[in-house]
């Protein structure tokens, strides 16, 4: 969950604890989740009137240990709040694991038989039974086992090598992924955005000197005012160009060979 919490709390970096936060902390606790924010020289949250770490990450048990590199981005948004990354199951984890292929199967109805027979003796292979039923074998293992997680694995390598032993891998092409540029997409605004950023960076970055700070981030706060609203007037701008482009006026118009 990426949660605003305006909430304040040293449990997650911030320097202080509110009331909400100590709420927000014992309802936490009581359903088991964690907090993921790592302590970082940036916040996740500032404007004119002070900065603080409110915005949250929270998962479960068993996203713990698949998620990482959490980090307050430097970059800066059209927003008060900071950009948060973070990666999900790209670790090692507990096993090695290949990075998923997507693979797919031809799947054909005589090879349906040759499937089921593969994974019936696969998985009593896998799990030390003689049960001729797959069904009962998974069933029986998930009741008796401690570690769901394992064996939700073993069984996935399972099916995966039934489906190998039976089934052909279709080929598919690599999708190339390209960025589409936002039609209101302008040099001045690129350019505005890496001053903007190069201005943040600044300011966050001068932490001995509380004068030049406030004037910095005076400045920055400023030129990010400046940058949102030469967005919000080359969108409109824009929506009003591609309204006429879809419906033009058809009155007091020339028309030039």
């Amino acid at each position: 969950m990426a949660v605003d919490s305006n909430s304040r709390s040293t449990s997650w970096h911030d320097n202080q604890t509110n009331s909400r936060g100590r709420i927000l902390e014992e309802f936490l606790l009581s359903k088991h989740l964690h907090i993921m924010n790592e302590e970082s020289n940036l916040t996740t949250f500032m404007n004119s009137r002070g900065s603080s770490n409110i915005d949250l990450t929270v998962v479960n048990n068993h996203l713990l240990r698949a998620m990482e590199h959490w980090e307050v981005s430097d970059q800066g948004s059209c927003s008060d709040h900071s950009i948060i990354k973070f990666v999900i199951g790209q670790g090692t984890g507990s096993r090695n694991k290949q990075e998923s292929q997507g693979v797919r199967y031809n799947v054909k109805n005589e090879d349906i038989i040759k499937f089921q027979g593969n994974l019936i003796r696969l998985l009593a292979d896998r799990f030390n039974t003689s049960n001729t039923d797959g069904d009962i074998t998974v069933s029986k293992k998930t009741n008796e086992v401690s570690d769901k997680e394992n064996f939700t694995e073993d069984f996935q390598d399972v099916l995966k090598l039934a489906c190998d032993k039976s089934f052909r891998q279709l080929r598919t092409a690599k999708k190339i992924i390209t960025r589409k540029s936002v039609p209101w997409g302008t040099d001045e605004l690129t350019v505005m955005r890496k001053t903007t950023n190069a201005i943040r960076r600044s300011y966050q970055r001068t932490r001995n000197h509380e004068e030049l700070r406030e004037k910095r981030k005076t400045i920055y706060l400023a030129e990010k005012a400046w940058k949102e609203a030469t967005i919000k007037r080359e969108k409109i701008q824009s929506r009003n160009y591609i309204a006429i482009l879809r419906h033009p006026p058809t009155h007091g118009m020339k028309c030039i060979n």
